[in-house]
């Protein structure tokens, strides 16, 4: 099970390691798994490395449009103009499926959040050395495992709106405590791939 973000009424957002060999999908829609849509295809990014999880990002092409209501709502990318922002020592939150912790075995079915703080380029880079400017990394202070099935990063931006900026790709490696442990995730920054979301599902970007 992973996570998504409606972009469009007919294209969800995700991680690329989502995507890889799978032939069909069961789209559920809305806070409490309202509405179910599905789809055959997607859009893998071109250069995704599943050994570094560059490119982690994905398109599915659902089989119908949604309609917004009942919990269920497209949500705002990021303008052109938010390309050269870091983000770095904003306040976000992720959402997402998964676990509350690397202990756990059952996965929570009920849609999750989380507070996390983006943290510097500078120190993620530290504690990854495949760390690239496609990636921002955040930590949360209750050390959720949920981030990790691509999960949605999103900021509240001066206008009261909810923007998504990331999308969860991995978490530290199991020698360095895997999810839940004192080390970021990492995320697909989502301003680097304004052209390719727009060229791919048809989204026209704000200036």
């Amino acid at each position: 099970m992973c996570g998504g973000s409606l972009i469009k009424k007919d294209k969800v957002l995700t991680a690329a390691h989502c995507c890889l060999g799978a032939t069909s999908f069961e789209i559920y829609l809305g806070t409490n798994n309202e509405k179910v849509v599905r789809s055959e295809r997607t859009t893998i990014h071109e250069h995704f490395n599943q050994s570094n999880y560059a490119n982690n990002i994905c398109i599915i092409h659902l089989d119908e449009e949604v309609d917004s209501g009942e919990g269920i709502a497209t949500i705002r990318l990021p303008s052109r103009s938010a390309c050269s922002a870091t983000f770095e020592r904003r306040k976000a939150t992720v959402s997402g499926w998964g676990f509350i912790s690397k202990n756990e075995t059952a996965m929570k079915v009920e849609l999750m959040h989380a507070d996390v703080i983006i943290m510097h380029n500078d120190l993620c880079r530290k504690i990854y050395e495949q760390f690239t400017a496609e990636t921002l990394c955040a930590a949360s202070s209750s050390f959720d495992c949920f981030g990790e099935f691509a999960g949605q990063l999103t900021i509240i931006e001066s206008d009261g709106e909810e923007t998504q900026v990331g999308i969860a790709s991995h978490c530290p490696e199991p020698e360095e405590g895997g999810c839940g442990s004192r080390f970021p995730d990492v995320y697909t920054r989502i301003t680097e791939y304004l052209d390719w979301i727009e060229e791919w599902a048809g989204v026209p970007m704000c200036p």
